[in-house]
């Protein structure tokens, strides 16, 4: 089932004008913004002090590798 995040709008002031997931560009998806970072808005926000590269770039890899929204 879908999960509405592909192409659309961030609700986060911290991500003004960023799809949470933007195919094709993890740089400007916040999903991945926030995994791959622990400065500001990250995630998980609580029992992590420490971001996982390894999930983040499959995610990234996942992200920047499509080239529209997922259907079911």
């Amino acid at each position: 089932a879908s999960k509405n995040v592909c192409n659309q709008e961030s609700f986060l002031p911290a991500y003004p004008g960023l799809d949470l997931v933007e195919p094709g560009n993890r740089n400007q998806s916040v999903v991945w913004l926030r995994m791959s970072q622990r400065t500001q808005n990250f995630m998980p926000p609580i029992g992590s002090k420490l971001a996982d590269s390894e999930g983040a770039t499959l995610l990234g890899q996942w992200i920047d590798a499509l080239v529209g929204c997922p259907t079911r």
